[in-house]
């Protein structure tokens, strides 16, 4: 007969909405846009509602949208990325809606309330200078590009992991640049001008890495000849690059399940473990 079920009724019966609310950063940036699916994804196996919203990452704005979603009494949110840390950091937000539970992927936060899923970036970065160095390479450069708890990891594990092989581990080594295609050919060019010796680039985004390469073949450079390159997240375009482009795989589906599991572990009230870290592969392609 086309009834159709009121779920805000409903949930006053159940005492959940069956909604869950997922923030994203930029639903056009791949890596983000494969999470955000995965999540969506398991929610609706488990017979879940899913919100999502694309904040632009900027903290008003992020705290508008957690506002909104506790407007609408979700049963949880999902923060999709390292983004939100500050946010989260700098803010009561939390605090303030303790009777939501949060699931953070690859942001770490101390709160009764929150939970993370982890990456290994310290590791991820050991497994490509390793990496390079069996590929006879030795002056390493990092290009970052994000000043998030995920840059300041990705930084700490790029030096730790030179300074372990021996390799130059000092700031001369870590070049900053924006997150895309323009900032890859852009820290290429100053890279280049700055006469710096280097033989082995490690990005912090694949999208970096291919705006780099392509900026190196533009100027005459062999990939990887005369440089080897490795970028970060796995993604599609990394397997669609000429070179395609070697990349640690941060297991994104597999992020996606498990923050939805968390999260509804933490729903049915049992005993969760706050904090998962999850182990990166190196996805060895042409570019190195």
């Amino acid at each position: 007969m086309n009834f159709i079920p009121n779920a805000a009724a409903q949930g006053l019966v159940s005492k959940t909405s069956k909604t869950v609310g997922i923030l994203t950063f930029n639903i056009k940036v791949p890596h983000y846009a494969a999470t955000a699916y995965a999540i969506e994804r398991e929610l609706f196996k488990r017979n879940f509602n899913a919100i999502l919203c694309n904040t632009g990452g900027l903290t008003e704005a992020n705290i508008r949208y957690i506002r909104m979603l506790a407007s609408k009494d979700v049963s949880g949110i999902i923060c999709i990325g390292s983004v939100f840390s500050n946010t989260i950091i700098n803010s009561s937000i939390l605090s303030d809606f303790t009777n939501i539970p949060f699931v953070l992927t690859n942001c770490k936060v101390d709160a009764a309330n929150a939970s993370c899923v982890l990456i290994d970036e310290q590791f991820g970065m050991n497994l490509a200078v390793s990496h390079l160095l069996e590929k006879g390479r030795r002056n390493l450069l990092y290009i970052k590009d994000a000043d998030t708890y995920s840059g300041i990891q990705k930084r700490l594990g790029f030096l730790s992991a030179a300074q372990t092989h021996g390799l130059c581990a000092d700031e001369s080594c870590i070049f900053e640049a924006e997150r895309g295609l323009d900032g890859g050919r852009e820290v290429m060019a100053r890279i280049i001008q700055s006469c710096k010796n280097y033989d082995g680039l490690i990005f912090g985004d694949d999208l970096t890495a291919i705006g780099g390469t392509k900026y190196l073949q533009e100027h005459g450079y062999s990939i990887p000849d005369d440089v080897a390159i490795i970028g970060c997240n796995n993604s599609v375009m990394a397997q669609c690059s000429t070179p395609t482009i070697t990349s640690i795989d941060y297991k994104l589906d597999l992020i996606g399940k498990l923050s939805v599991t968390m999260l509804e572990t933490i729903l049915n009230g049992d005993t969760v473990n706050h904090i998962v870290t999850l182990t990166p592969d190196l996805i060895v392609r042409n570019s190195t």
